[in-house]
C-alpha cells in the first residue's frame, strides 16, 4: 500500500502522500486503498489554530436505494461479506459451506470521508482529506453489524435482522466494534468539524447503553506529523475475549485504508479504564487478525521497512511467535490465519521499485498442508472458511458497477465444493487497494 520511500527518516505522511502518484495509474480505490488526489507535498506543515469547517465529502446519491431482504437460517461456518455501493446501498451477505445465501440490502446515510478543510501542506484545503478507516461494521460469532446513520442493524446465521439506536452528527466519524459475545460494545468518534479534531471512545453494553465507561476523550495533534503518523485515533478493530483492540489510522490525509494501516500501534486495552494491557511493537504492512498480529518484516525495520523479506506474527501477549521467509521485498500483505491457528493465507505485493521482475505468484500458503489448487483463478485475498475450505472471489463487471461470484475451495479436495455463488448488488470500488475482486470475507466461527 505504501511506495517504498527513498529515506527511512522521512515522516509517514511524506511516505504515504507518495503512493498518490501510483493511484493516479489506475489502482482501485475504497476502504483500505489510497484515495485520488494531488501527489504533491513534502513535510507538512503545522496549521494555523482557526477552526475548522468540515463536512459530509459526498451529497446524498442520486439514484435511490431499494431496501430488500433475502434471509435464510445457515449451518456450520460463515463468512460475511459487507459492501457499499454509490447509490446509498449497504449490501450484507452470509454463505455457509454449502453455497446457501441469507442476505439484506439497506439505505445508508453516514458518510465515511469528510472534510477537514484545513491548511496541513502550506497550500489550499484538501478537499477529500479527512476520513475514517471506512463504513462502520463489525462481525461477532453469530451476526455482522452495520451502523447506517442512525442505528446498528443486524443479520445473523439463523436469517434474523435487529436494530439498536445510535446517532451522530453529520460530521462526526464512527467506527465500531461488538463483543463477540455480543453483550458489549466500544465505540470511538472523531468530530471532523472541529478544529483540533476531537476523539471520544467508550465501552458500554450493547442495546441498553448502560455500564459506559469513557476510556478517552480529548483532541488530537492538530500538526500534519501526527495526524498522519502517531494520532491517538484509536479505532475499534475488534475483541480479544472481554478486551478491546484499538489501531491508529491517518486522518486529514490523502488516503483511506486499513490494511496496512490496521497494524499501526495496535494494542488491547482494559474496558473500563482505556490502560493499554498488550502493546505490539511498531508494525508494518500486515493485518490484524483473530489469531494476533501480522507485520511484514525487514532485516532492520526502522531502516527500510517496505523491503521487507518476512511476514511474521505477533501473539496476543504482544511477542513474536512465528516468522515465514518471503522471496522478494515486499510493501505489505494481506494476511487470514486458519481457524486452528496452524496455517496462514497471505497475498503479498511486491515493492514495484526494488522487485519490478518479481514472481507473479503472490499468494503464499504457510504452514504443513495441502497447496492453494491450481483452479484458483483471482488468488487475491482468499479467506478461510474452516481448517480446509477457502473462499475465492472472482470479479463480475457490468456498467452498473463490480459484482462478485464466490467459489468454495477443498484445499485437500483440491476442488470445488460450491459455486459459483453470486452476491447480490453491486460495488462501485474493492475495499483493498491492490485487489481487483471484491472486499475480502470477515469469518463468523
Amino acid at each position: 500500500m505504501l511506495i517504498h520511500p527513498m529515506r527511512a527518516t522521512w515522516p509517514m505522511a511524506t511516505v504515504l502522500i507518495a503512493l498518490m502518484v501510483t493511484t493516479a495509474c489506475g489502482w482501485p480505490t475504497g476502504r483500505a486503498n489510497p484515495s485520488t488526489g494531488p501527489a504533491s507535498g513534502g513535510r507538512a506543515t503545522t496549521p494555523a489554530s482557526s477552526p475548522a469547517s468540515g463536512g459530509r465529502l459526498t451529497s446524498p446519491p442520486a439514484v435511490a436505494c431499494n431496501p430488500s431482504s433475502n434471509t435464510r437460517v445457515l449451518s456450520g461456518p460463515v463468512a460475511a461479506y459487507f459492501w457499499r455501493s454509490q447509490d446509498g446501498c449497504v449490501t450484507v451477505s452470509l454463505v455457509d459451506a454449502a453455497g446457501d445465501l441469507s442476505t439484506v440490502t439497506a439505505l445508508a446515510t453516514h458518510a465515511w470521508q469528510f472534510t477537514c478543510q484545513h491548511d496541513l501542506w502550506g497550500g489550499a484545503a484538501v478537499a477529500n482529506s479527512g476520513q475514517t478507516p471506512g463504513p462502520a461494521y463489525s462481525v461477532t460469532k453469530d451476526r455482522i453489524y452495520w451502523w447506517d446513520g442512525h442505528l446498528i442493524r443486524s443479520l445473523d446465521r439463523g436469517g434474523n435482522q435487529g436494530e439498536v439506536a445510535l446517532d451522530a452528527g453529520d460530521q462526526i466519524g464512527l467506527e465500531f466494534a461488538v463483543s463477540p459475545d455480543d453483550a458489549r460494545i466500544v465505540v470511538t468518534t472523531i468530530d471532523f468539524g472541529r478544529w483540533p479534531l476531537h476523539r471520544t471512545s467508550w465501552v458500554e453494553d450493547f442495546g441498553t447503553h448502560a455500564n459506559k465507561s469513557v476510556i478517552f476523550e480529548g483532541d488530537l495533534p492538530s500538526d500534519a506529523n501526527s495526524l498522519n503518523e502517531g494520532a491517538p485515533t484509536g479505532w475499534p478493530w475488534g475483541w480479544q475475549g472481554a478486551r478491546p483492540v484499538l489501531y491508529d489510522f491517518p486522518v486529514c490525509a490523502l488516503i483511506a485504508g486499513d490494511v496496512f494501516i490496521a497494524a499501526n500501534h495496535p494494542r488491547v486495552v482494559d474496558p473500563s479504564s482505556g490502560t493499554r494491557i498488550v502493546t505490539f511493537p511498531r508494525c508494518y504492512g500486515g493485518t490484524v487478525t483473530v489469531g494476533g498480529v501480522f507485520c511484514t518484516t525487514a532485516p532492520s525495520t526502522a531502516d527500510n521497512p517496505f523491503t521487507a523479506r518476512a511476514l511474521s506474527l505477533f501473539g496476543w501477549t504482544g511477542s513474536q511467535s512465528t516468522s515465514w521467509q518471503l522471496p522478494y521485498d515486499t510493501v505489505a500483505c494481506d494476511s487470514d490465519l486458519s481457524p486452528s491457528g496452524n496455517r496462514v493465507l497471505a497475498y503479498c505485493e511486491p515493492n514495484i521499485y526494488t522487485q519490478t521482475q518479481a514472481s507473479t505468484t503472490r499468494q503464499f500458503l504457510f504452514g504443513a498442508g495441502p497447496a492453494v489448487p491450481p483452479g484458483i483463478q483471482q488468488p487475491v485475498s482468499l479467506r478461510w472458511l474452516d481448517d480446509d475450505l477457502v473462499l475465492e472471489s472472482r470479479t463480475l463487471s457490468d456498467p452498473a458497477g463490480y459484482r462478485s461470484a464466490i467459489y468454495i475451495w477443498s484445499l485437500s479436495r483440491q476442488a470445488t465444493v460450491a459455486g459459483p455463488i453470486t452476491i447480490p448488488g453491486s460495488y462501485n470500488r474493492p475495499r483493498q487497494w491492490f485487489n481487483s475482486a471484491p472486499p475480502p470475507t470477515r469469518l463468523l466461527a
